[in-house]
């Protein structure tokens, strides 16, 4: 009997125990064949693990190491209903674990390899820590790079809050995304080394007084959770925020992504140039001919970005200038204030309109205010090829005006450019044309007929009649009456000039391609200390070198030390 007895509890008890082992192995290949599946759908190829402890409320891992290359999942693209093999952002927000697994799931050492790792963090291989909560659906993951990267990353989930925080060197992002209404925000920081922008830009980093510019942005967006992670563009349905330069220029931007690239707008707040040392310090060495001594710059515009042909095109722009002085070359303007409507694109640029007023203009003789509206047509890689069309100008000098004819200058072609001068004065001209033996007073009119030949301009048969009643010229003539010596029609001469009340003024200009600028001057007036005022008729023939004469000048009259040091420069080469 109590044989029979025992033989039916061994039998109880094996197949009880056959069943427990079963059952715990069915359910070891069950969680097995979901967590492979899992690993593989987020493109985990190959995995291995090593348990430290194991219970109903606690899994503890000891090592566990993944390979990841490639994500796998079926999904349908709706745009060319092909297959195609794609992870979801939605995957990812709303994992949740299955109720089988413990409550406290902690991996105490995770190594994760693969293609996918190099992406982000550089090295193949990265090792981390990972704690989950299953009932709050908490996760806690923590990837620490050795140097030289010094990489950390750090990813919180509270429910559907999601935190996450990611260093490198002095680059740092932190952000916040809610999966439950996708809202998404983020700040980085991010120093931009000057070594890096001289990849894209032509600049001379030796140059530079300064190794890297502060740089930091304030975004937020909305989320899409249905796009797959291979296009991560579809995941976010739009985006806003703040880009700020060295502290102080700020550009703020409403943004989108799509399909076949980015489409922004941006706004450049209002920044005063002379406060911005390092971009004044990036001008120079891209454009050194340039140079921005002080203004205030505005700006925005719609900017569209193709991802596979990297093709750009700026659509809507507008940039305001105020107040600016500054020096190209050996030209300098004051004051100058402008606001063009433009759009542009990898090989064109067209200023659909050009508002502009300048105090001054200066290369010699200095010309302004100037105002002048006009259009331009820039084909960036054939500069021949610039067009611009005058559509109305005012130009005072010397206190009279200047006009110009309102047409459109093709500078690949030939035109004729008649200079119209209404009203000079005499005694300004000469005030910029300093002579300590010279005065002179009165007012001329005139036109010079330029042309635009070869590439070079000339003028023919140019002409400028003093205006009724004439003028007076009083001339230092010491100089000629010790020369006249006792010659009488020169010191005759040399008497008249002293005190000369001309009544026409008139002369004819020419200027070749040669540079010489040819000037026949004819007079008419009489000197009333002289022969009782008997009239007198002059006429004289003056020739000037005038690129040497307009150096001479600049280098006499400038009034900026930038123009003065470059002329000087190139006299002593």
């Amino acid at each position: 009997m109590k044989l029979r007895k025992l033989a039916q509890f061994l039998a109880w008890s094996g197949s009880a125990l056959f069943s427990l082992v079963l059952s715990a192995l069915l359910l070891g290949l069950i969680a097995y064949l979901w967590l492979n599946q899992q690993l593989s759908h987020y493109g985990i190829s190959q995995w291995q693990l090593s348990l430290a402890e194991l219970s109903s409320r606690q899994l503890v891992i000891k090592k566990l190491s993944l390979t990841i290359n490639s994500a796998t999942g079926p999904t349908t693209d709706n745009n060319n209903n092909q297959n195609e093999q794609s992870v979801f952002l939605q995957d990812i927000l709303s994992l949740e674990l299955p109720a089988f697994l413990p409550d406290q799931i902690s991996v105490n050492e995770l190594r994760i390899n693969g293609s996918r790792v190099s992406d982000v963090f550089i090295h193949d291989s990265v090792q981390a820590s990972l704690d989950l909560t299953r009932q709050q659906q908490n996760f806690n993951l923590q990837i620490t790079t050795p140097h030289p990267t010094d990489t950390h990353l750090q990813v919180n989930r509270e429910s559907q809050n999601w935190q996450v925080t990611f260093t490198r060197g002095g680059i740092r992002l932190n952000g916040q995304l809610n999966a439950g209404n996708g809202n998404i925000q983020a700040t980085l920081d991010y120093p931009l080394n000057t070594e890096q922008l001289a990849v894209y830009l032509p600049i001379d980093t030796d140059a530079l007084s300064f190794k890297q510019l502060h740089c930091s942005a304030e975004i937020s967006g909305k989320l899409v959770a249905k796009a797959p992670l291979t296009k991560p563009w579809q995941a976010v349905e739009s985006f806003s925020g703040v880009l700020t330069v060295d502290n102080s220029l700020q550009i703020k931007h409403q943004s989108r992504f799509n399909q076949t690239g980015l489409h922004s707008q941006l706004l450049l707040q209002p920044f005063n140039w002379q406060r911005h040392s390092k971009l004044a310090e990036l001008l120079r060495t891209l454009y050194p001919q340039l140079v921005i001594q002080q203004g205030q710059v505005e700006a925005d515009l719609t900017l569209d970005y193709a991802w596979t042909s990297g093709d750009w095109h700026i659509d809507d722009a507008r940039v305001k200038l105020t107040q600016a002085d500054w020096v190209y070359d050996t030209w300098s303007a004051t004051q100058h204030d402008a606001t063009a409507h433009f759009s542009a694109t990898t090989t064109h640029l067209s200023v659909q309109h050009l508002q502009q007023k300048l105090g001054s203009l200066q290369q010699g003789f200095v010309i302004g205010p100037l105002q002048a509206n006009m259009a331009l047509e820039l084909p960036l890689a054939e500069q021949d090829n610039w067009q611009l069309d005058l559509q109305q100008h005012t130009i005072e000098a010397f206190g009279g005006t200047i006009e110009v004819p309102n047409q459109t200058y093709r500078f690949n072609r030939d035109f004729d450019l008649p200079l119209v001068f209404e009203r000079l004065s005499l005694g300004e001209l000469l005030r910029q044309y300093p002579s300590d033996n010279v005065a002179i007073n009165g007012k001329v009119s005139g036109t010079l007929p330029l042309a635009w030949r070869n590439n070079q301009l000339t003028l023919k048969n140019g002409y400028l009649n003093a205006l009724a009643p004439g003028g007076h010229v009083a001339v230092d003539s010491s100089a000629l009456t010790s020369m006249a010596g006792e010659n009488p029609s020169l010191r005759t001469l040399a008497a008249v000039l002293e005190n000369f009340t001309y009544r026409t003024l008139s002369s004819e200009i020419n200027y070749d391609d040669n540079g010489k600028l040819n000037l026949q001057l004819q007079l008419n007036g009489f000197n009333p200390d002289v022969e009782q005022g008997r009239p007198v008729e002059f006429n004289l023939t003056l020739q000037e070198d005038l690129p040497a004469l307009i150096k001479g000048l600049q280098l006499t009259n400038s009034v900026n030390e930038i123009v003065r040091e470059r002329i000087q420069e190139n006299l002593n080469r």
